[in-house]
C-alpha cells in the first residue's frame, strides 16, 4: 500500500478552487520470467472512478482519474481516504 495524492483543480460542488485528495493505492508485485523486451514495455494508464466529498459543502461528487502502473507493479485497488482544501 502507498499513499498518493490527487489534485482536483475545480470542485464541482463549491467551485472555490483546489482540493487535495488522499488516496490509498494498493499495488500487486507481479513476479515472472523476464524475457527480451520486457524491460522496455511502457507503463500503462489505468482509469478509476470514485466518490469524493467536498470539504467546503460536505457534498459527495463522482470523479474519474488516471493512475499509472507498470507490467511488474499492477494497481489492484484505490481507496479515497479524504479530501482537504488545498490553499
Amino acid at each position: 500500500m502507498s499513499i498518493e495524492y490527487l489534485e482536483i483543480p475545480e470542485c464541482p460542488k463549491c467551485k472555490t478552487g483546489h482540493h487535495r485528495c488522499k488516496l490509498e493505492v494498493t499495488r500487486s508485485l507481479v513476479l515472472g520470467l523476464v524475457r527480451p523486451g520486457d524491460l522496455n514495455k511502457p507503463s500503462r494508464k489505468v482509469r478509476f472512478t470514485r466518490l469524493f466529498t467536498c470539504p467546503v459543502t460536505n457534498e459527495d461528487f463522482q470523479a474519474t482519474f488516471v493512475l499509472t502502473d507498470t507490467s511488474s507493479d499492477r494497481i489492484t485497488d484505490v481507496k479515497v481516504l479524504g479530501t482537504e482544501i488545498d490553499e
